[in-house]
């Protein structure tokens, strides 16, 4: 099953509205994560305006947000986390000229429970700098079935609600794109769907400008880095495991094992039967 990913960019406006679906939207669990989305607007979205049955945070970036709560307006900020709880009547829009935000949905039986054990209730608090690398996490973990995934995206879920919790100081300044891509490359290079694409997708940058942008501050093409940082995994677990060769392929984002063999051959002018006698 394909699941449901929209992403919309104005060039003109600089605003967006990018979010993902998870491809089962029933599960064995008792909560699980619903959808993940990242928006710039700069006027009411059609969807801020409904009344959901599942757990919603969203997480102030940039700008802000009013939020209606029983006729009363609360302004989000960078920062500040709003929750609304299943059943709520959602209702919130841009205060100026523009309003950026993350956001992620929680359904299930105990959803709201989930919230309510963390000690997250209706309504405003502060939080922090927004754990965007979390959520780039969560968009690429939604977007698979397999339980296995789905497990990994409630672990992303609930350390993004603990932080939620937590609070946190802020930083001295918001990192780059090109830094943004290289930590997500460091972190989800085994993920074969990890590309530049798909980087400058989730960061919501011009695939170009990203890549003249890494290049120029690490003396390297995002391709290049992303291809070496598989390699070298992949030495280590030649080197030190017994793994078959087409597992090793598998654990660090090799398409298959002939394309990894390939590179190996390339890289090092040894198979990787070779490299392992």
């Amino acid at each position: 099953m394909i699941p449901e990913t929209k992403y919309d960019w104005i060039p003109d406006m600089k605003t967006f509205s990018h979010y993902s679906f998870a491809p089962l939207q029933k599960s064995e669990f008792d909560f699980f994560v619903r959808s993940v989305g990242h928006f710039r607007l700069s006027r009411v979205d059609k969807g801020s305006w409904k009344k959901a049955h599942f757990g919603e945070i969203f997480w102030g970036v940039e700008g802000a947000g009013y939020f209606v709560s029983e006729r009363k307006q609360y302004l989000l900020k960078p920062g500040h986390v709003w929750y609304y709880p299943p059943g709520s009547q959602h209702y919130f829009f841009p205060a100026g000229e523009l309003f950026e935000y993350r956001w992620l949905t929680i359904d299930g039986r105990q959803a709201h429970a989930l919230f309510r054990g963390l000690g997250i209730k209706p309504g405003l608090r502060y939080a922090g700098e927004c754990p965007g690398a979390l959520f780039n996490k969560l968009e690429l973990e939604i977007s698979f079935p397999e339980r296995k995934r789905r497990l990994a995206a409630l672990s992303l879920a609930f350390s993004i609600l603990t932080l939620a919790v937590s609070g946190g100081k802020k930083t001295a300044r918001r990192k780059g794109c090109a830094e943004e891509a290289r930590l997500m490359i460091d972190e989800d290079f085994s993920d074969p769907e990890l590309n530049i694409e798909r980087l400058s997708e989730l960061l919501h940058v011009n695939r170009v400008s990203l890549s003249r942008s890494f290049s120029r501050l690490y003396g390297t093409s995002i391709s290049g880095y992303l291809s070496g940082r598989r390699t070298q995994a992949a030495l280590d677990y030649l080197r030190n495991t017994t793994l078959p060769v087409a597992e090793i392929a598998g654990m660090c984002g090799f398409s298959s094992a002939s394309y990894f063999s390939r590179v190996i051959s390339e890289t090092t002018g040894r198979s990787p039967r070779e490299i392992r006698a």
